[in-house]
């Protein structure tokens, strides 16, 4: 094994040591019944989530924190049921 070689392999092993300590950035998240709602309702009208934050007030890395459950984003919930035009009694906004 050359000496490139052997740096290549120890700076890996390194890296794949520092992702599985810490966990949670190989993990994927996942939507939350409320962002799989929104993210249907946005496909069907053919907005972006991006369009979306704009029309609500808010950033577009707060929204995607709301739809992935990382905010609650209670303040922008009833924003985006009213702006969506969706159905109340079949999402849950608290």
């Amino acid at each position: 094994m050359s000496y490139i070689e052997y740096v290549f392999a120890y700076s890996f092993s390194k890296v794949l040591y520092i992702l599985e300590r810490r966990g949670s950035c190989i993990t994927r998240r996942k939507l939350t019944p409320f962002g799989l709602k929104v993210r249907k309702r946005l496909l069907d009208l053919g907005i972006s989530q991006i369009q979306l934050a704009e029309q609500i007030g808010t950033s577009k890395s707060y929204l995607n924190h709301v739809l992935y459950g990382e905010r609650s984003g209670k303040k922008y919930k009833c924003k985006i049921i009213d702006h969506l035009k969706m159905e109340d009694e079949s999402i849950d906004v608290i």
